[in-house]
């Protein structure tokens, strides 16, 4: 009998690869959970992924600058599950009966009043528009959104109502509009965290030995984040704990087309000036693998994420936190966005002022005195915080949009042609930053 379940197409705007950044891994893990329940397609600027797909799931490359290859993808597909910039390079092919998934996880265009900040005004403004017209259109033709929790969920509906999408309609079928809006966060796998094969780090990096006690900051260093409050929180604990080692893992971005951030730069020159570079603040060149990275988690004995206070932050959902929670690892976090107050709740680790370096120190103190204590007395909450976050139970709405799509209903009115984005004026975020900083 042949297959009746509605065909998935997720369509990715990074790499999938052995090594790959949120963007990819999100795409990756929710193509896998959903091909357990419908067939599904993977399209990413490159596809390799880290381990073989399920049988359900095919995974191809299709390279920015080659959306023509993408046609005969989307005419197959039912429901198109993609972000933004996924949704501009299909805009003008999407086909009137196929259902549109939004992926509105990442509020880029808060990330982008950072990333831009030093530019010139009319840069910056030029850039503003250009985000706020490509959502725009996005959310214009949007069947079902999903985003990562009730903060961003606010924002969303807020910039629905204004564009037409939060109609008399819509609300008769739901008054909650959760079939419309829906919470589908960053998620971890369902299988524990695999022992390690060999070290990573300890006896292996040679400023990390068996009695270092390892910080670890995961992911990348972004204009939006904190390391030099990181950075001289460590100046201040060399004195008490001399072996005290910071760790950023993955300096380079494993997609070629993004930059090397100001504020890695920044950092790394911050820890000269310190006297702690190489010796007390270790920055890790190549991008951990996403099959390792478990290793170098369960290597450390506390992991950081920080920010500075502004309108990113509130809205930001850290994603680096989730693997952390799936390693049982302590973690130190500033205050400010939905997931330090969930850390919190389930006792996680402690939660300090954004850029209080004394407050910082405090907080890695108390927890690298006695790391494997700390690991013990905060189990439960992992365990609960794990169970709540697995990919398979936070991809529900998801999974119950896909294996029975619908159309919503129209928007009240559509935007002019002056407001609507220009899609070929308009590059995927990966090729402006390339053609800007090659």
């Amino acid at each position: 009998m042949p297959d009746t379940s509605p065909h998935v197409l997720m369509l990715a705007n990074d790499i999938v690869a052995p090594r790959m950044a949120g963007p990819g891994i999100r795409a990756w893990e929710l193509a896998r959970t959903l091909a357990a329940h419908t067939t599904v397609t993977l399209l990413a600027p490159l596809a390799e992924p880290p381990v073989p797909p399920p049988p359900s799931l095919h995974v191809a490359s299709v390279p920015f600058g080659d959306d023509t290859a993408l046609h005969p993808f989307v005419a197959a597909a039912d429901v198109v599950v993609c972000d933004a910039f996924g949704f501009q390079r299909i805009a003008d092919i999407l086909p009137e009966r196929t259902a549109l998934v939004a992926d509105a996880y990442d509020p880029f265009l808060l990330e982008n009043l950072e990333w831009w900040r030093t530019h010139a005004l009319d840069v910056r403004q030029r850039r503003m528009r250009e985000d706020v017209s490509l959502l725009a259109r996005l959310f214009q033709r949007a069947d079902f959104i999903i985003c990562a929790s009730e903060r961003q969920r606010d924002f969303w509906l807020g910039m629905l109502a204004a564009w037409g999408r939060l109609t008399p309609t819509l609300y008769e079928n739901d008054p909650t509009l959760r079939t419309f809006v829906a919470l589908v966060p960053f998620g971890l796998p369902d299988e524990p965290p695999p022992p390690a094969s060999r070290p990573f780090l300890r006896g292996v990096h040679p400023a990390v030995d068996a009695r270092s006690r390892v910080i670890v900051w995961g992911g990348g260093v972004w204009e939006w984040l904190d390391p030099f409050t990181a950075i001289r929180a460590v100046a201040l604990l060399r004195e008490q704990l001399p072996n005290v080692r910071l760790v950023f893992p993955g300096m380079r971005h494993p997609n070629p087309a993004v930059p090397e951030s100001r504020a890695l730069q920044a950092a790394q020159q911050l820890a000269a000036e310190l006297g702690l570079l190489d010796t007390h603040v270790l920055f890790v060149e190549q991008w951990v693998p996403y099959t390792a990275r478990a290793a170098y988690l369960l290597e450390a004995d506390v992991g950081l994420s920080l920010h500075r206070p502004h309108i990113e932050t509130h809205f930001a959902f850290r994603t680096r936190l989730l693997d952390y929670i799936w390693a049982g690892l302590p973690m130190v976090v500033s205050s400010g966005d939905a997931l330090s107050e969930h850390i919190a709740a389930w006792g996680l680790g402690e939660v300090v002022p954004p850029e209080d370096e004394n407050a910082l120190a405090e907080a890695l103190l108390r927890v690298l005195q006695h790391p494997q204590e700390e690991r013990r007395r905060r189990a439960e909450g992992f365990a609960q915080a794990r169970e709540a976050l697995r990919w398979s139970r936070v991809a529900q709405p998801l999974i119950a949009f896909c294996r029975a799509p619908r159309r919503a209903p129209p928007p009240l009115w559509r935007l002019t042609p002056v407001e609507e984005a220009k899609p070929a004026a308009q590059k995927s975020v990966w090729k402006q930053w390339w053609k800007k900083w090659r």
